[in-house]
Parts: C-alpha cells; sequence; structure tokens
C-alpha cells in the first residue's frame, strides 16, 4: 500500500468516543490482525495471545474495568475539578444524577468502547521454548531478575511494534486509534476467557471517529476537555 503521512500528527490521537453507526469491515480487521501476529519479536518468542472483541455487551463490561483514576485512588483531584465544571446536580449531563455517578463515569477510559477491540494478553511462559530459541534461561536462570526483565523488555518490544504498524494501517484506512494500559489486568483476561495466569496488556481500539464530537472530548461528561498532550521534540543525529 502507499502509506499516506500528510497526517502523521493525528495518528498521535488518542480517540475518546466513536461513531458506532459506521462498521469496520472484516478486511481491514484481518488485515488488523495479519499485521498484528506478524511483526517482528526477537528470536521469535511466543508472549502473547490476541483477542478480538466486536460484542458489544462485551465490550461495555470492559470500560467498567478501565479506571483511569487507578493511581489515585482518593480522587481528590479529579473531584475538585469536576465540582468546578458541575458545580450542582442542575448542570450534570444528561443521565448523571449524583456527584458519584459523575465521578465513577469519568473513571472509565471512553476510548475501550470503539467498535472493534484487540487485546494483547501476556501468557504465561514456555520457559523451555524460550530458552531454545535465545538461550535466555540458560545465560542467567529463569529465576533472576535479569531474565524477567529481558522477556519483559521483549515482549512489550513486541506489542509496541505491532500496535504501531496497526496505527499506520488503521490511520491510512481513514480510521481513527486509540489504546488503553490503565485496566484491571486479570479481570479483563478472565472477561475474554481466558486461563488463570493470562493478563491482558494492551486493548488497542479502532473504528470511525464520532464526526459531532471533536476526539478528545468525554462522550457523557461533555464539558471535559481530555487534552492531547504535544509530545516533546526527539533530536535527530545524521552521523
Amino acid at each position: 500500500m502507499a502509506l499516506d503521512l500528510s497526517q502523521l500528527g493525528e495518528w498521535q490521537h488518542c480517540q475518546r468516543n466513536w461513531d458506532l453507526s459506521r462498521e469496520v469491515s472484516e478486511e481491514h480487521i484481518d488485515n488488523l490482525l495479519a499485521i498484528a501476529t506478524q511483526m517482528p519479536i526477537k528470536q521469535n518468542n511466543d508472549y502473547f495471545d490476541l483477542a478480538v472483541v466486536t460484542d458489544r455487551s462485551v465490550i461495555e463490561r470492559m470500560v467498567h474495568l478501565t479506571p483511569r483514576g487507578a493511581y489515585d485512588p482518593d480522587n481528590e483531584r479529579e473531584s475538585r475539578m469536576l465540582a468546578r465544571l458541575y458545580p450542582d446536580p442542575s448542570t450534570y449531563p444528561k443521565g448523571i444524577e449524583t456527584f458519584e455517578q459523575l465521578l465513577e463515569t469519568w473513571q472509565w477510559n471512553p476510548q475501550v468502547l470503539a467498535p472493534v477491540l484487540m487485546v494483547f494478553v501476556r501468557k504465561p511462559l514456555n520457559i523451555d521454548d524460550i530458552d531454545d530459541r535465545s538461550g535466555y534461561a540458560t545465560l542467567w536462570g529463569q529465576n533472576s531478575q535479569t531474565f524477567q526483565s529481558q522477556i519483559e523488555q521483549d515482549m512489550f518490544t513486541a506489542i509496541g511494534l505491532a500496535a504501531g504498524a496497526m496505527i499506520a494501517y488503521a490511520r491510512d484506512k481513514g480510521m481513527a486509534t486509540a489504546m488503553c494500559t490503565c485496566h484491571n489486568h486479570q479481570a479483563i483476561g478472565k472477561l475474554l476467557g481466558y486461563d488463570e495466569g493470562y493478563r491482558s496488556q494492551l486493548i488497542f481500539c479502532v473504528g470511525y471517529p464520532n464526526p459531532n464530537l471533536p476526539y478528545k472530548q468525554h462522550h457523557v461528561i461533555d464539558k471535559l476537555d481530555l487534552g492531547h498532550l504535544d509530545r516533546p521534540n526527539i533530536k535527530v543525529k545524521r552521523i
């Protein structure tokens, strides 16, 4: 394919709201799967499985397992922000009746309501196979910190390569993308029907953007601008 790089800056945007009236074609899903499963992995080690979710009932359960405020359990900063935007119940968005409900709705990562989710699921390691391909366990011992760090690095590098290529394909085809790592990894693995020991690592979200809302506006909490942090300039040296 001839990749159009004219909108490269847009690829950085996390799409927060979706046009659910437009389906992602099976051809696009198949192509994204091919990309995700054929990108390079160091030594071609086997680190993850992939789940494709289009069932709306499952997606709507998944979003409840994506706590945006997981790292601020007291929610003080978020409570002050929401109280500023919505000072009393008469100002609440449609369907929101209490401040607690408003705060709970803010917690969810709305990008996970995309029409298609592709979930990278970490699988239990086959140590013998990994060692046969790479020699990691023989070199450092399978219980060593060096072994675990190398496995983590290789797995996330592989997921990153796959996700980056998937973004390029989807954006070139006029679709929007987003990702979510703030979620209950074990609970989502269980929801998707995986055995104990499998953990979701990255939720890749893809679909068509809602034409009536900016990509960064929350679809329910309409006064909430989820923003976009401009990435710093990367220094490039040619040698």
